[in-house]
């Protein structure tokens, strides 16, 4: 069985699952700014390495959300 799927409902599917990647990554860098965050380690194991990582991550991912018509 076949289901066909228009084009904007697959955009918005995507566009969803990564503002909910965004509002996670946002959520590690809010952690990070908490005086004891815990063990974070995303990207790297070292946490400025991994904050800066998880900040153009979160850049790369404004960008393609832009290109979806979301704002995050």
């Amino acid at each position: 069985m076949k289901i066909d799927i228009y084009d904007d409902v697959v955009d918005g599917l995507i566009a969803l699952r990564l503002k909910d990647v965004h509002e996670m990554m946002t959520a590690y860098l809010e952690r990070y700014e908490q005086p004891n965050p815990g063990w974070i380690a995303v990207f790297d194991t070292d946490p400025e390495r991994d904050k800066k990582a998880i900040k153009k991550f979160r850049k790369q991912l404004k960008r393609v959300l832009n290109y979806f018509g979301e704002e995050v």
